[in-house]
């Protein structure tokens, strides 16, 4: 019987996790904990939810030594799965040597922070968590995100607009700040997922999904909770896609989520 710890293993708790989440709940479930995880792969994000749901920040072993933080005796660790790289010189028939490249993935342990003990750990724009402060300072920084000019008076339909092809974005006025911020992400999200050449090819529907989901997870890394609109306005667009399709839009949402992120924390 296999390990429970292979690779192979792993890969179908991935598939199966995958599936697991395309219903809205699960989907908001899974958004919830990757706003905590915008680092990680899919999936070792569903490898760190299926065995410690509760996880909210993870680590391996010696990075908690650095952050002067030890794991504490008798914890069981989280296993994802970590590339490496094996290069080797051979000797072909010519007598001539070469370099061969392997990648492979291997199993590796993490542990949770609630699995430590140490200093406290530096978190990202702490000024931010709850109510929305400073919020002319942050959302100059979301807009610096984006090279396309954004400006606020929209009186079209919806709370915003970002038109590609002008390399223009629109919020309405008269917001509250969470619904401000939260518009502003969404826009420039959509101004970030695809190259003007691509944008066409995709659907509708993929891109509501990545940008509302980019906005999701951004907001929530800065203190914003924006469940009670964004779960419901995902799940409408969600309904059909399957395992593949999902794993391709999250690489989208995830890479314009550190975007926005790596502006908002500089």
């Amino acid at each position: 019987m296999e390990a429970k710890t292979s690779t192979h293993y792993m890969i179908d708790m991935i598939e199966q996790g995958v599936k697991d989440v395309l219903t809205s709940e699960r989907w908001a479930e899974f958004l919830r904990f990757a706003a905590r995880f915008h680092d990680y792969s899919l999936g070792n994000m569903i490898l760190i939810l299926m065995q410690r749901p509760d996880a909210s920040y993870v680590a391996g072993y010696n990075t908690w030594q650095k952050m002067k933080r030890q794991v504490n005796k008798g914890e069981r660790g989280i296993r994802i799965l970590a590339p490496c790289v094996s290069k080797k010189t051979v000797e072909d028939d010519s007598g001539e040597e070469r370099e061969i490249v392997s990648r492979y993935f291997k199993t590796v342990s993490v542990f949770d922070i609630s699995q430590t003990s140490g200093e406290d750990v530096p978190t990202i724009c702490d000024e931010l968590y709850g109510d929305v402060e400073n919020v002319a300072e942050l959302t100059e920084r979301i807009a610096a995100a984006t090279d396309y000019a954004v400006s606020y008076g929209y009186d079209g339909r919806g709370f915003g607009v970002c038109r590609n092809d002008e390399k223009t974005i629109q919020i309405r006025d008269g917001l509250d700040d969470r619904q401000r911020v939260k518009t502003l992400i969404h826009e420039v999200a959509h101004s970030l997922l695809w190259d003007d050449d691509e944008r066409d090819q995709n659907s509708r529907e993929d891109r509501e999904i990545e940008a509302e989901s980019t906005a999701f997870i951004v907001c929530n890394r800065i203190g914003v909770d924006t469940s009670s609109y964004s779960f419901d306005y995902i799940a409408s667009w969600s309904n059909g896609k399957d395992t593949k399709e999902l794993k391709r839009l999250f690489g989208n949402i995830q890479s314009a989520a550190q975007r926005i992120i790596d502006k908002i924390s500089a």
